[in-house]
């Protein structure tokens, strides 16, 4: 037997997640499963380096319990000039403005825990990847309210979310790069964003789990660029690089990891960076009790100090993300599928059931693609309010890439 609470919970989770589970399929081919957001591109280079950090750093002491509050001194040092050298803090990061978790879901499951009371609410820009619900819901009780903005309204409709939500609002949590949409957050709408938050006395939560997979893209036929939608800026830009006056830094905080941009999300380290909430950094450092394992602090802390090996990883990957990209916008754009240019990230974000969709149609046509072998995520688990859109990944090996486009091309019927 559970608990009120755990079958309450567990309710909810396969309402929601009941693909997840699943993954029913009446095909008998092997699926291709483009929903995963993780980066394949740079596995070799990592396994690489993962085995020289064991090689030259492993001790008889990695075999005992983890050390320090928030995180071993080695990982927290490291990974402090990581942050000072990569997203150009306005205030230099120290290692105790750092604590390290067990991914970025551990840390934000934490955080949420921190920030939040139950039944409060987190402002959510929509869409959105669907597991931040899971997040707040499963153990926190806290509900994402999620908050639909165009080009020139991105303020207010935070305000009109704040305003009609239902739930004390404490938070918003902000995704840059965007999921599911890969596209960048230009500075001054950052600082719209800081400043509201200041004004409306909520913490900002900033995800820069794709800072370092952004790239350039190459170029397409013009004529067909009327499918794309463009990126308001091609350059990422990090919370912690806006200036102090705009926000109150006692409530912004950022959380990334290993996971996106190096390949890695099964060595599950995650951080928080929190500069001016000397309580909320211990909180963290308690309540995130699930320690990182000792052999993933040595692999990171490793690499954080190994700026050659770093840098020709982060180059490989953007290479290697860049010519998947363009492959898959060259396939939106061949078959007239609308879609945003991807310029960081490890998806496109594409109107693959077209723009007459309905939610019917959209739930149809995931069930094709599953049964044609192929994977991806339907909009309507990311909140998204058009019917049609899915979210597909690309940061595959190339055989999978290209079987996967192939078996999406022969269902919808598109030929070359």
């Amino acid at each position: 037997m559970l608990s009120t609470r755990a079958t309450e919970n567990m309710t909810w989770f396969k309402s929601q997640f009941a693909r997840q589970i699943g993954h029913a399929s009446s095909t008998t081919l092997p699926a291709i499963d483009m929903t995963i957001a993780e980066n394949w591109l740079v596995r070799g280079e990592m396994i690489a380096a993962a085995k020289d950090a064991v090689a030259r750093e492993l001790s008889a002491e990695h075999l005992s319990y983890s050390s320090g509050l928030g995180g071993s001194a080695p990982v927290l040092e490291a990974a402090a000039g990581f942050f000072n050298r990569f997203f150009a803090p306005r205030v230099p990061v120290l290692p105790d403005h750092i604590v390290t978790g067990a991914g970025c879901s551990g840390i934000l499951d934490s955080l949420l825990y921190s920030l939040c009371g139950e039944g409060e609410g987190v402002l959510v820009e929509a869409p959105f990847w669907g597991s931040f619900s899971a997040y707040g819901v499963l153990r926190n009780n806290v509900h994402l309210v999620p908050v639909y903005t165009s080009s020139d309204n991105m303020i207010e409709a935070y305000q009109n979310a704040l305003r009609s939500s239902p739930y004390p609002i404490k938070a918003a949590l902000f995704c840059n790069p965007q999921n599911p949409r890969g596209q960048l957050y230009p500075a001054e709408e950052i600082k719209a964003l800081l400043h509201f938050c200041k004004t409306e006395k909520l913490h900002l939560i900033s995800d820069e789990i794709y800072a370092l997979s952004q790239f350039e893209f190459g170029d397409h036929d013009s004529q067909r660029n009327t499918m794309l939608v463009e990126p308001p800026t091609f350059s990422f830009v990090s919370v912690l690089s806006i200036d102090v006056e705009e926000a109150d830094r006692a409530r912004i905080h950022v959380i990334t990891s290993v996971s996106k941009d190096l390949g890695s999300s099964g060595l599950r380290m995650g951080f928080l960076v929190t500069q001016a909430n000397a309580a909320l950094r211990f909180a963290m450092s308690i309540y995130n009790n699930a320690k990182v394992s000792n052999m993933t602090a040595l692999v990171v802390a490793r690499l954080f100090s190994d700026n050659d090996t770093l840098d020709c990883i982060l180059r490989q990957s953007r290479e290697s993300l860049r010519a998947a990209a363009d492959l898959v916008v060259a396939f939106m754009l061949k078959h007239h599928i609308p879609c945003y240019r991807p310029i960081a990230g490890v998806y496109i974000w594409a109107r693959l059931g077209g723009n007459t969709a309905t939610r019917e149609s959209e739930t149809a046509l995931q069930q094709r693609l599953v049964d044609a072998g192929v994977r991806v995520g339907p909009g309507w688990e990311y909140a998204e309010r058009e019917a049609g859109w899915f979210r597909v990944s690309f940061a595959l090996p190339r055989a999978q890439l290209l079987e996967g486009l192939k078996r999406m091309e022969g269902l919808l019927d598109y030929s070359i």
